[in-house]
């Protein structure tokens, strides 16, 4: 498991490096630059050269998937730029996304429409908060990659896009983002609540998904992987795959779910932000999906809880126009306060004494699962018992209470019926909050 998330955050910051995290050249008065480098406006070769292309109008959007519960615009990145200028920058790009060229440019990228902010001159800074704004607004833009150019002149700024495919192959792709959005919301619960739509939107990210191991070492050749396109539609991912198709698929079953950029175990990493009832939660499926069985450790965490192994960036400098680096701020940090929805909190059998007075629930609650063929169990204990004792008792010392639990459950439904395998334990410990999850093994 520990190899599994390392491996993650090691992706996460080859792209971060070399697609989001810049190290701005200084020195072009132009102001004209590209993420990873810097391009001089006067460079016919590489500039935003005022060229005539075939543009393909992308007509396909995801609202038309959201049915029962309405589609989430999701609006924290643009809420939060600073100033009406900013935001209609935003709204001129993210009009000019969805209009991509058909002829390759030297680079190898599709041209998407340029967008020329008349009588504003606008800083490099600035740019880049628009672009990030957009981006971590609207996963549903799998084919804008992480490059930008700009130019300054005559008091105008000009600002141009790049795609990863022409204007056709993402009117093609956009046909398989559609499917693959549909199989997973043809089946989500109907007039569920908030915690079970996004609980159901775990569980079937984490079985759809495999960690994209190859992307560590070339991830210039596997783009998709930091996308929600490939997690819904390739099936593999890293770490931005998977929080842009968690921000997706919650988009369309109504619920507020934003991206946070940070870093674990000192390599930069992302995750979502969510809001259950009212309340913002911490989010993680690349670290939930990162043992053999289901498991909800990141869960709904509060900020407290996530900055156990998790340091979020911090929040862009209030001027807006300070020299900064895109690893190390975030547009937009809900306070997360609340343990309400934390799914032990929801979920989890609740153990707060060493003898027998919880057995009674904790024996209903292993049959309950059982029945329903769920694929783990959880239990919690209190803060007042000593969890290694604890975690003996249950599992790997007299009275080893899950064996009898699972006994007293077959027992239930009879020899002949017994569903479940007794002897052997799978079993995850969650020492931070208290918690394991047991994999219910079936006959």
């Amino acid at each position: 498991m520990s190899w599994k998330r390392s491996v993650c955050v090691f992706v996460c910051v080859c792209v971060l490096t070399a697609g989001c995290s810049c190290s701005w050249e200084q020195g072009d008065p132009s102001g004209s630059v590209s993420i990873g480098q810097a391009h001089s406006p006067n460079d016919p070769g590489s500039s935003i050269a005022n060229l005539e292309e075939n543009y393909a109008l992308i007509t396909w959007t995801p609202e038309s998937l959201a049915e029962e519960y309405g589609y989430q615009r999701q609006l924290s990145g643009f809420n939060h730029l600073q100033g009406d200028t900013l935001r209609k920058c935003y709204r001129l790009l993210l009009d000019a996304v969805y209009r991509v060229s058909n002829e390759q440019s030297v680079d190898g990228h599709y041209r998407v429409k340029k967008v020329v902010m008349e009588g504003v001159a606008l800083s490099k800074n600035q740019v880049m908060q628009v672009v990030i704004a957009l981006r971590n607004d609207n996963p549903q833009l799998f084919w804008v990659l992480n490059d930008l150019r700009y130019g300054v002149s005559d008091g105008s700024t000009v600002i141009q896009l790049c795609s990863y495919f022409s204007g056709t192959q993402v009117q093609k792709a956009s046909e398989k983002m559609d499917t693959a959005l549909k199989a997973v919301l043809k089946k989500a619960p109907k007039g569920s609540s908030e915690f079970e739509r996004e609980l159901y939107l775990h569980d079937q990210l984490i079985s759809l998904v495999e960690y994209h191991d190859e992307a560590e070492d070339h991830s210039s050749e596997y783009p998709m992987a930091f996308s929600a396109y490939g997690a819904l539609v390739d099936g593999k991912a890293v770490c931005e795959g998977y929080s842009r198709a968690m921000q997706l698929l919650s988009n369309c079953l109504g619920l507020q779910c934003a991206l946070v950029t940070g870093v674990s175990q000192e390599i930069a990493h992302m995750w979502n932000l969510i809001r259950i009832e009212g309340e913002w939660y911490h989010l993680d499926l690349t670290w939930d999906d990162a043992a053999s069985m289901s498991i909800y450790q990141y869960f709904n965490l509060t900020d407290e809880q996530i900055s156990v192994n998790h340091t979020m960036d911090p929040l862009i400098p209030a001027d807006g126009d300070s020299q900064w680096d895109r690893s190390l701020y975030n547009l937009y940090l809900p306070e997360c306060t609340s343990l309400e929805y934390n799914y032990y909190h929801q979920k989890a059998v609740q153990i707060h004494t060493l003898g027998n007075e919880d057995d009674q629930e904790a024996m209903d609650a292993v049959l309950n699962a059982a029945a329903r063929r769920e694929r783990t169990i959880s239990f919690q204990f209190s803060p007042d018992l000593d969890f290694d004792i604890a975690v003996a008792r249950l599992l790997t010392e007299e009275p080893y209470k899950y064996a009898y639990y699972v006994h007293c459950a077959n027992a239930y439904f009879g020899e002949e019926k017994a569903p479940l395998q007794e002897g052997e334990t799978r079993y995850v410990l969650d020492k931070n909050q208290r918690a394991v999850t047991i994999e219910l093994l079936y006959r």
